[in-house]
């Protein structure tokens, strides 16, 4: 009974069998390498990603030191006295925006022929006086000018 184990299965001929194994085969190999591709493609590279970081850090830390630069001069010590461009960089500030402030004296400037000079302190303490009270702060005011009155 062991022997019929080996013989071929009727209604196939070694020919057809054949075939199948090798449609089998190039069935698998093509699954295999679609599936690989598609793994490949779907997983991101992780150099490509710590390159993309540190070129965000790198930037960031160019940006300051050139904030700190715009601050300081070749000795180290601070500034006091912007030009334009400087008083734009450091701020964030439009060139349009600056000459429409001075034409209507609205920020402090100084002018020497045609160049305008900024003093950073009076710069800061500009930005500061446009301060927005919070809803804690109009309260206490209210509170205040009703205790005021009732005197």
């Amino acid at each position: 009974m062991g022997w019929r184990f080996f013989l071929k299965p009727v209604g196939l001929d070694l020919y057809s069998l054949m075939w199948l194994l090798e449609e089998a085969t190039v069935f698998c190999c093509l699954f295999f390498i679609f599936y690989m591709n598609l793994n490949y493609n779907s997983m991101e590279n992780p150099f490509e990603i710590i390159i993309e970081k540190l070129n965000a850090i790198e930037n960031r830390i160019k940006s300051i030191e050139s904030k700190i630069a715009v601050t300081t001069n070749e000795n180290g010590s601070s500034l006091d006295i912007m030009s334009l461009n400087q008083l734009c960089e450091f701020y964030d500030f439009g060139k349009s925006y600056v000459y429409k402030k001075t034409s209507n004296r609205e920020i402090p400037y100084y002018k020497n022929g045609k160049r305008l000079y900024f003093k950073r302190i009076e710069i800061d303490e500009w930005l500061l006086d446009n301060r927005i009270k919070t809803n804690k702060d109009i309260e206490r005011e209210v509170s205040t000018y009703l205790m005021r009155k009732k005197k």
